[in-house]
């Protein structure tokens, strides 16, 4: 063996001693933390996280959570939100990060928010870094079929990856729970499905000054009963929550003697939540008022594009205004839906000024406006423009 080769080797093991010395000081950290709450599923995760988060604080616990939602933060058991700096990619080795700041704050409970999408990164995410005392799946949508499986009950597999071995996991999902009970019972989970969301009564939701969903409510409040916190408690906390910043809301603008309502559900990515929003929000339509719907499109998300023109296409929708880096392919499956040819506008590339005045120029006295598909790629900008046209944002209530 020659000295570069000699070199090379124990250069190679000095970094397998300071790696597994590392993750021995993640493991002592990850000790310190009492209980850990895994939240993964399909849709509500972020609203999940933090709901947990404020509900269990105001029962005297010292939580951490950490959420990734429109802007990934840091909800510090002080108190303080601060935003986690972030290159183009997310890394799953942020979740180190998390519980390292976690035992640094001396935090009784972490709440950390799936940032996974991928099967393998889920697991190892669970197994090595988080090991929860509490796994959450949300739901089961159909989104992300790219990675996570053509139906609900793949994407339903690909979910319990981060079921925590030996603890328990809490869900709200109805269809395909006798997936995640199956995969449970392999890894001696327990599984608690939470109440039903017709339980949550209007006089627990009027109090939230932001649009929150029930089944939403519903589950967290199974979590915290199941930690020991009283209903009153923890709604009273839930009550207090700093939604993300791009929280479902209406925004009311009153623009060239034209009335629209924008509603910002561009956090929305999936048609199934989408449609469920979009039953709720038409509740307050008027008879009279133009439809439109607004969807920012990714390229790089294909099936979601063709999922929500196939949905879409059969909705009584006046003008689709296309926009986004994956715009065209929305556009064929409308064309392919049956959607004629001068109701589909086309802004691939636009600026938000030039969206919001094609959206004005073909407006009635009054409209209805539903934005959704991607907050990225200016989904965010166009609201902020929106906002500062006409501060009346008014979120719709809750229900």
């Amino acid at each position: 063996m020659n000295s570069y080769s000699g070199y090379v080797l124990l250069l190679f093991a000095i970094l397998v001693v300071w790696e597994l010395s590392s993750y021995r000081l993640h493991l002592g950290r990850r000790k310190k933390i009492r209980t850990v709450i895994n939240v993964n599923g399909t849709r509500g995760k972020t609203s999940v996280a933090r709901l947990l988060c404020y509900a269990l604080r105001e029962a005297g616990f010292k939580v951490m959570g950490k959420t990734t939602g429109t802007v990934p933060q840091i909800l510090s058991v002080n108190g303080e939100i601060n935003a986690i700096p972030r290159g183009d990619h997310p890394n799953i080795c942020e979740q180190l990060m998390v519980v390292k700041k976690a035992a640094e704050q001396r935090a009784e409970v972490l709440v950390a928010e799936c940032m996974a999408i991928d099967p393998v990164y889920q697991k190892i995410m669970e197994e090595k870094m988080l090991r929860s005392d509490i796994g959450v799946i949300t739901n089961v949508r159909q989104d992300h079929r790219e990675v996570m499986g053509s139906n609900r009950e793949q994407i339903a597999q690909v979910l319990c990856n981060t079921l925590p071995r030996g603890k328990v996991v809490f869900t709200a999902e109805r269809e395909n729970f006798h997936v995640i009970a199956k995969e449970a019972a392999k890894k001696k989970c327990k599984t608690a499905q939470c109440r039903s969301e017709h339980l949550i009564t209007d006089e627990m939701m009027r109090p939230f000054p932001f649009f929150e969903h029930r089944q939403n409510v519903a589950l967290v409040l199974d979590i915290c009963g199941y930690l020991g916190v009283d209903e009153e408690t923890a709604l009273k906390g839930m009550y207090k929550t700093v939604p993300d910043p791009e929280v479902l809301s209406s925004i009311k603008v009153c623009y060239d003697n034209r009335h629209m309502e924008f509603v910002n559900a561009f956090s929305t990515n999936d048609p199934d939540s989408m449609v469920l929003i979009w039953k709720r929000m038409m509740k307050g339509w008027m008879p009279g008022q133009k439809i439109f719907f607004i969807f920012n499109a990714r390229s790089d998300r294909p099936y979601r594009s063709v999922d929500t023109a196939d949905v879409f296409s059969k909705f009584p929708i006046d003008i689709f205004i296309a926009m986004g880096d994956g715009a065209r392919l929305f556009i064929r499956a409308l064309r392919r839906g049956g959607t004629p040819k001068d109701r589909i506008m086309n802004m691939e590339g636009a600026k938000v000024r030039d969206i919001f005045k094609k959206c004005a120029d073909n407006a009635s006295e009054k409209n209805f406006i539903f934005c959704a598909g991607n907050v990225k790629n200016k989904g965010a900008a166009l609201i902020s423009y929106i906002q500062e046209l006409n501060e009346t944002s008014a979120p719709k209530e809750s229900v």
